[in-house]
């Protein structure tokens, strides 16, 4: 059983210092046009390829539709002192490895390529040159940039804002967010759910109202997903916290059927520190959230200053 709780937790007497700033230089990164042939010939982390090498019929759509002449996608890399890192293009450097260097056989799923089965060295001299050739623009992150500024420029790449795409940059920039995929699997089985990343998503947020108080005093304006990160990058494992996770998303859920209108990170987050001090079960928390009576004075005070928190970062 494993979570990862930010160092000094709740109780310590040194508030830690979050890397919430994301100052994106120039020098960060570079833009840079290569051929096919030089993009093969890079230094990767195979990391990405630990699927192994096998041309799917996703694979061979991207190889037929570079030999029909149409654009490939822009890479995003990092250069980890030579080594490449690829955060997002990874089909695309697979598609080209799978059929040029190791022996791959196109499918012909959408593209009239003239054979039932088609390999590199199958194509003409001149469609070789011609494959080879062709231009793949990549942003390169440069060597020892921070994880907040290399999460901005992955981001600012994406078309759309998806919690897959959250997942992907986070499990690449953070060792320890391995606990939240697995604490998110677990929480999947025990309530049944089906949409992991979005409980990897409620999970990180959560980790920000554990410890709303680090950031109140803060008077600058962030996105959440950037506190989200700050907390990410100084994770360490507690037994304790994981059950109590997974014991207020169990009291939330029941919740959230009553109440539609309170916000789900304010309630979710309410309820785990309500489990923690022992105070309430889930009727009295929901009490407290509708009446903020005086009677529920913990839950009053931790809602004002937790909305106050949440209304400054979104």
């Amino acid at each position: 059983m494993y979570i990862c709780t930010a160092k000094g937790g709740l109780n310590s007497k040194c508030q830690m210092k979050y890397n919430i700033d994301v100052n994106i230089r120039k020098e960060d990164f570079r833009r840079q046009i290569l051929t096919v042939k030089e993009l093969l010939n890079k230094n990767f982390c195979y990391q990405a390829f630990e699927s192994g090498f096998y041309m799917s019929p996703l694979h061979s759509r991207i190889i037929e539709a570079l030999l029909n002449g149409l654009p490939p996608e822009q890479l995003l890399v990092e250069d980890n002192l030579g080594e490449w890192n690829i955060l997002n293009g990874t089909q695309l450097v697979k598609s080209l490895l799978e059929f040029c260097k190791y022996s791959g056989v196109l499918c012909s799923t959408y593209f009239n390529t003239g054979k039932d089965r088609l390999s590199f060295a199958d194509l003409s001299p001149l469609e070789k040159n011609s494959l080879l050739s062709t231009e793949i623009t990549a942003i390169v992150i440069s060597p020892g940039v921070s994880p907040q500024a290399r999460f901005g420029i992955y981001m600012s790449q994406r078309q759309k804002y998806d919690l897959q795409s959250l997942h992907t940059i986070r499990k690449g920039l953070y060792p320890s967010y391995k606990y939240i995929e697995w604490l998110a699997k677990r929480i999947n089985s025990e309530s049944k759910q089906n949409n992991r990343f979005k409980v990897e998503k409620e999970i990180c947020t959560l980790l920000v109202g554990i410890h709303y108080k680090d950031f109140i005093g803060n008077t600058t304006k962030h996105n959440l997903d950037i506190v989200e990160n700050a907390i990410l990058e100084n994770l360490e494992i507690t037994d304790t916290m994981s059950e109590n996770i997974v014991a207020a998303y169990e009291k939330t859920a029941m919740i959230f059927k009553e109440l539609k209108s309170i916000d789900e990170n304010l309630t979710r987050a309410l309820a785990y520190h309500c489990i923690i001090n022992d105070k309430y079960n889930w009727q009295s928390i929901l009490s407290a959230i509708k009446d903020n009576s005086e009677e529920y004075f913990y839950a009053e005070e931790f809602c004002k200053q937790l909305n106050h928190l949440i209304e400054k970062l979104c």
